[in-house]
């Protein structure tokens, strides 16, 4: 059973607009005169209903039916980057690794400006052993966004994973620095620190994730410190 799909932006119902995704201005004003009707909004496309059965499926956790219904949209618009992103996320959750990343190329030839892009596309690529490309993209993404501390723990993990150690501890301390609240910023220097047989230093950063992630209701990561933890306790 794959646990359950976190997609960056949860279900909403049925669009009552047309929201083409080129157009990124505000809206044209919509007062009208007393004696004006106000027209009905008008019904979903075929598009937007296809996203949002495939939103529908997805919480369900029923994947391959949501990337069904994502493959229908994208069918029927090729440019509607939100759909791609769907459906690289579910693959990516899937563990369909190089079909993640290439539905993120697309989506982001299509929105180019999109950190969040960026950040999955590094993780696909980061699960694929493609250390670099990872890097290149949370780079990207943190230069998008420098604000969000998510870009620099994810770059961090990468550089470990790449035995930049140096620069693995510089952004784990940025994105700390920026969100006390990155639990995985935590997590990823408790690893480094682990592997530095500083278990003292590691400890400290697991206990903080932990609460974090407890606070946030993230139990994949409450479990995921728990089994770090109980690891070095054993060892110790």
């Amino acid at each position: 059973m794959v646990a359950g799909l976190v997609i960056f932006i949860h279900h909403i119902p049925a669009f009552s607009e047309d929201h083409s995704l080129h157009d990124h201005s505000s809206p044209s004003s919509t007062i009208t005169a007393p004696s004006q009707k106000i027209a009905p909004s008008p019904k979903p496309s075929k598009v937007e209903t296809f996203i949002n059965q495939g939103l529908e499926k997805v919480q369900r956790q029923d994947y391959k039916g949501a990337l069904k219904d994502f493959d229908n949209a994208i069918g029927l618009d090729k440019n509607h980057h939100i759909a791609y992103l769907y459906h690289a996320d579910i693959h990516n959750q899937l563990g369909n690794y190089q079909k993640a990343v290439e539905d993120y190329v697309v989506a982001k030839k299509q929105n180019p400006t999109f950190p969040y892009i960026y950040t999955q596309q590094g993780k696909a690529y980061e699960a694929l052993g493609n250390y670099e490309k990872a890097v290149e993209n949370y780079t990207q993404a943190i230069k998008l966004y420098p604000e969000d501390g998510i870009g620099y723990a994810s770059r961090g993990a990468a550089y470990h994973k790449l035995k930049d150690t140096k620069k693995a501890m510089a952004d784990f301390k940025k994105a700390i620095e920026m969100n006390y609240g990155q639990a995985d910023a935590y997590f990823y220097r408790g690893n480094l620190y682990a592997e530095l047989r500083n278990n003292q230093a590691a400890i400290k950063d697991y206990q903080t994730a932990k609460g974090l992630y407890t606070k946030q209701g993230k139990q994949d990561g409450y479990l995921r410190v728990s089994l770090k933890m109980r690891q070095i306790n054993e060892k110790t």
